[in-house]
């Protein structure tokens, strides 16, 4: 930060004076009459500086001057380019004029007029600064029906504000015949110099003075004024401002950070890594960009990646001594506080720089989390501290105080004199800077599973310490930047969701022309109070009511009710009434009057009391005066209204969730999950802020381990998508839904989707959690790609004219209505088939054995053991469930249907002839779990086993046997008890589930609970009531195209109309 004046120039002092367009606010003023109508344009020496008083007086009379901008540029010695930028009057200008008339209510047909001349001025935060003017010396006023009054102003009459004078005149018109005749009232303003000044206005008898619109349209008002103080008499504060010079500029791109030091192509080692050295020739920015090539080997497709670095070369290096580094985080030093204190005394040493004067900048950033963590209190506040090295000095002591348990430290340090002061070279050169992380009182954490591409890591405090009950955790590589942990798809989905497409999508645009603003507008100056019947000074504000539907009439005699409005002295806590206003009830704008000559100086503030609760902080300078100011504006719209805490969570914990890299839990523990394409190989530290306890006795801590990623063992495979489209063949203009789901017919979220129109980008969005997004279809030659994640491609060319899709055929939708989009529908054509899974040209809601392995579908589902009705081989080991041969499936004849080891009983016994020791055994004989009978194992009957000769031997043998046999059966029998009672409650779920479906479904949808079981590869069915009939129409729905958008009425003839919603899909009440 610099400041430069005129002694900082060198060479050449420039200046342009030209009119005043606009306000200080940027409203327009192009009608001002006050503004200087030249234009100078003049060069100095910048040693003497310029003076154009000459060049003033000699191109403009005194009565042609007025309000310019006056800018002033220069060059200094470094190549910083610099300018003043001054709005002023010109000398000789004469003050800033208003012209006000009001009817007096109680005399009919008598008008007031009041006249202002106000010092133009500006104001800063020191005060206001009023530019000297030039004298009004008449006032001229023609009332238009024959008559007019001459005045003379007096500019030491007081007005109790500074540099303010008035003048008012009242004239009362003869009543017409008519009682409608219209008066064109000229007020003619002269100033020293024979400069003129012309207001006019037009008072209708029995109307009011004529106002117009922005359309021309006539309107009448019980008052007028000329323009308003605030734009016209208050000019714009002072600007100053320093560009770099192109030869700056060019030095900085040439020899700086974006100069190409080196290019080097290498080939990976077995852990894909490879190195690249360089030796930085000068301080500077350096950004390493890695492209990496592979073939892959299964189709011989090159796939290209990029990754980049960041760093930063300095002079010398400065850090933070007396504080553990216990990790890194994507290259960050991790700093461990251990302190039970809130403020800690930390050493800032410096390595390298000491010959010098140096001025360090040390800011510390409490990462502020309450949005989560909401139960405690969070009082943290940045902080940012200046310190000076001496020559010779290393280090220096600060106090940090630790308000949060993670925060960030940056420290940057330039050149600088005894007094900490830098040149604007020194501050784009700097020393040295740093940065890090700081952990208060860090803990250890808990990670369970592996930590690699596409897998699922649990993250939890350590069992040593109380477990959390919120926990917040981040992982990035300790070294290094990977691009591929940064969930670019979840945070341009945020932007989408709740940035741009509440103001773009038809609602939002609805909402947003309907939407109301309030505003509030404050003022001062002496007026009639028609109460005390004196001229007084007053507060004025006016609450206004804007929105778009109001302006262009859709909101017939829109009535405004300010009942709870209040002014109060914010020192002593009094309100403060206004004047009686008149039928404000049905109007958009209430004006209040405040009489101040009994209200104490100081600050006050206003609040409108409505819905939107606007308010303003209101500065009363001189309550004679009154010298009126305002800061700290709340004006609302019913659109932009402060989320609430439960709303900002609700985003924060839809988001969050969902971004790689990030865990976050309402409980002890959350997991967390690397992107598939991060680094299977590096170091990855964790980092985490968690909360112990709940309500008042909640406390937050923080937590961080580091470990290893290892390669996900199951490499991800690629899957085909499905897209529908509602609707199919739509219109140039038409919103359509598009519906993206994988394989299982799953909507898939998080998945590009564009619109192209030649090389012209036309839509660029991301699947929503429903694996939807809507867009509209222009009209062209237009190509549609939907892409992402582990997902085969899909690209959509299609020729869009005034009539929908040129081909005939239009977009994939789901024709038939059943959910299932075309391109996946076996049955396009049927709402009441989609699959086929014996391919026999007959639906599996129709066929009677889905798999055509000859046992039907019913009998599969209560079968003892349950086959799968949608596979001809539950256990697939090749034999069929039916003695039905599946062709390219198995061979019919799976005696254990569930029992992928064994298939075939060649003697009946019931023990698989794979595992049978016995395998001749006769009919109706009981065997053991070998295939064994008793005549098998003992085949002359006796009691002596015919392998035993010693008495002793086969006594213990057999005691043995019988030990062996009672805990085998005993083993046998427990877990066939567990077994059985486990598998009861499945068949009972199973069958009161299989009552509940048929009792509200038909057959179709049973079918689909078969499938779902077989989707989850489980069994898995919740028991729930039959519901009502929906009170909104079918998700499957299909309505007609309104303005482009989809609508219906539902139920048809009810009156009741719907739209459907683009973000979700579903169908949304139109109120």
């Amino acid at each position: 930060v610099a400041d430069y004046d005129a002694s900082d120039a060198i060479d050449v002092l420039s200046v342009i004076v030209e009119p005043r367009s606009e306000d200080s606010e940027g409203r327009d003023l192009s009608d001002d009459q006050a503004s200087f109508s030249g234009n100078i344009d003049y060069s100095g020496d910048s040693t003497t500086g310029w003076d154009l008083s000459s060049t003033l007086g000699g191109q403009y009379s005194q009565s042609d001057r007025g309000v310019a901008v006056i800018t002033t540029n220069g060059e200094n010695a470094e190549g910083l380019q610099f300018s003043f930028i001054n709005e002023m009057p010109l000398p000789s200008t004469p003050p800033c004029t208003i012209s006000r008339g009001e009817e007096r209510g109680w005399v009919a047909n008598e008008i007031h007029l009041n006249m202002v001349y106000q010092d133009y001025y500006y104001e800063t935060d020191q005060g206001r600064y009023y530019f000297d003017p030039t004298e009004a010396t008449s006032i001229s006023i023609d009332w238009g029906d024959g008559q007019t009054t001459e005045v003379t102003p007096d500019p030491s009459a007081i007005s109790g504000m500074e540099g303010r004078y008035e003048v008012e005149e009242t004239h009362t018109y003869a009543a017409s015949p008519s009682g409608q005749e219209s008066y064109n009232i000229v007020i003619d303003h002269e100033f020293e110099h024979g400069t003129h000044y012309y207001h006019s206005a037009v008072w209708k008898e029995n109307h009011g003075f004529e106002h117009y619109d922005d359309d021309g349209n006539a309107h009448y008002d019980s008052s007028f004024q000329s323009n308003e103080e605030g734009s016209y008499c208050r000019l714009s504060e002072p600007e100053t401002s320093a560009l770099p010079s192109p030869p700056i500029i060019n030095e900085f791109i040439t020899n700086g950070p974006f100069e190409v030091m080196t290019q080097q192509l290498g080939t990976s080692d077995a852990d894909g890594k490879t190195s690249l050295t360089i030796t930085p020739p000068h301080a500077g920015a350096y950004v390493s960009i890695v492209q990496s090539e592979i073939i892959r080997a299964v189709d011989g497709e090159t796939l290209t990646g990029i990754g980049l670095n960041f760093g930063i070369a300095t002079q010398g290096s400065i850090g933070v001594a007396n504080l553990d580094i216990i990790d890194h985080f994507s290259g960050l030093p991790v700093y461990a506080a251990n302190t039970s204190q809130s403020t800690q005394s930390v050493i800032i040493e410096a390595s390298g720089i000491s010959d010098t004067h140096h001025k360090a900048i040390i800011g510390h950033i409490p990462l502020d989390l309450s949005i989560a963590f909401d139960d405690v209190d969070w009082s943290a506040e940045p902080s940012i501290q200046d310190v000076i090295f001496n020559p010779g000095e290393t280090s220096r002591s600060i106090e940090l105080t630790h308000g949060a348990p993670l925060s960030l430290i940056g420290i940057f340090t330039t050149e600088s004199d005894s007094n900490g002061e830098s040149s604007i070279d020194q501050t784009l050169t700097p020393l040295a800077v740093h940065f890090g992380l700081i952990l208060h009182n860090p803990n250890e954490l808990s990670i369970t599973g592996a930590l690699g591409p596409g897998q699922t890591t649990n993250i939890a405090l350590s069992e040593t310490i109380d477990q959390a009950t919120r926990i917040l955790a981040v992982a990035s590589p300790s070294h290094g930047f990977d691009p591929a942990t940064v969930d670019f798809s979840t945070i341009t989905e945020l932007i989408s969701n709740e940035g741009l497409r509440p103001a773009t999508d038809w609602a939002g645009v609805e909402g947003e022309i309907t939407s109301i603003c309030e505003e509030i507008d404050v003022g001062g100056e002496h007026s009639w109070n028609w109460e005390s019947e004196t001229h007084e000074p007053m507060l004025y504000i006016s609450v206004r009511h804007e929105s778009d539907a109001i302006r262009y009439g859709n909101y017939d005699s829109y009535s405004m009710m300010l009942t709870n409005h209040a002014l109060v002295h914010e020192e002593t806590g009094v309100s403060y009434d206004h004047l009686p206003i008149a039928d404000y009830e049905l109007a958009e704008t209430v004006h209040l009057t405040y009489p101040t000559s009994d209200m104490p100086e100081g600050k006050y503030l206003f609040t409108t009391g409505t819905a939107l609760g606007s308010s303003v902080e209101i500065q009363l300078n001189d309550r004679y005066g009154p010298d009126i100011g305002e800061e700290n504006h709340q004006e609302e719209c019913e659109n932009n209204l402060d989320l609430t805490d439960e709303e900002s969570f609700d985003i924060f914990d839809k988001y969050v969730t969902r971004f790689s890299t990030i865990a976050w839990g309402q409980g002890s523990s959350a997991d967390l999950q690397l992107p598939y394409l991060s680094s299977p190989v590096s170091e990855y530290t964790v980092i985490a802020v968690a909360q112990q306890g709940s309500g008042n006795s909640a406390t937050l801590v923080s937590a961080v381990s580091t470990t290893l990623s290892e390669p996900n063992p199951e490499p991800p495979t690629m899957e085909n998508l499905t897209a529908v489209f509602t609707p199919s063949n739509p219109l140039p203009g038409d919103i359509v839904l598009l519906t993206v789901t994988d394989e299982s017919n799953e909507p898939v979220e998080g998945l590009s989707i564009t619109v192209v129109r030649g090389e012209e980008t036309l839509t660029s969005l991301l699947s929503n959690e429903n694996g939807q997004n809507s867009f509209p279809i222009p009209e062209g030659e237009i190509t549609i790609r939907i892409s992402g994640g582990q997902y085969y491609p899909i690209e959509l060319n299609i020729s869009v004219t005034a009539e929908g899709i040129d081909d005939g055929g239009g977009l994939p939708g789901d024709r038939d209505g059943d959910g299932y989009g075309d391109l996946l529908d076996a049955f396009p054509n049927d709402p009441n088939e989609w699959l086929d899974t014996d391919q026999d040209n007959i639906g599996n809601n129709a066929d009677l054995d889905d798999d055509a392995d000859g046992v039907l579908d019913d009998d599969e589902i209560i079968s003892n053991p349950q086959t799968n009705p949608l596979k001809p081989d539950t256990d697939n080991d090749g034999y069929c469930d039916g003695s039905i041969n599946v062709l390219g499936f198995c061979v019919g004849g799976d005696v254990f249907p569930i029992d992928s080891s064994e298939w075939a009983d060649s003697d009946g016994d019931g023990v698989g002839d794979n595992s049978d020791q016995c395998p001749n055994t006769l009919a109706e004989e009981t065997v053991n779990q070998a295939g064994c009978s008793d005549a098998q194992l003992n085949p002359d009957v006796d009691i002596i086993d015919d392998n035993v000769t010693n008495e002793d031997d086969q006594s213990n043998a057999t005691q043995d046997s019988q030990q062996d046999s009672e805990s085998s059966d005993s083993t046998s029998n427990s877990m066939l008890l567990i077994g059985g009672s486990i598998g009861l409650i499945i068949v009972l779920v199973v069958v009161a589930s299989l009552i509940l479906l048929r009792n509200r479904r038909d057959e179709i949808d049973e079918k689909q609970f078969v499938r779902q079981e077989e989707l989850f590869e489980s069994v898995a069915i919740s028991t729930t009531t039959p519901a009502a009939a929906p009170s909104n129409p079918p998700i499957t729905a299909r309505g007609e195209m309104y303005d482009g958008y989809e609508g219906m009425e539902y139920p048809a003839g009810s009156g009741k109309w719907f739209y459907r919603d683009p973000e979700s899909g579903s169908w949304v009440e139109w109120r």
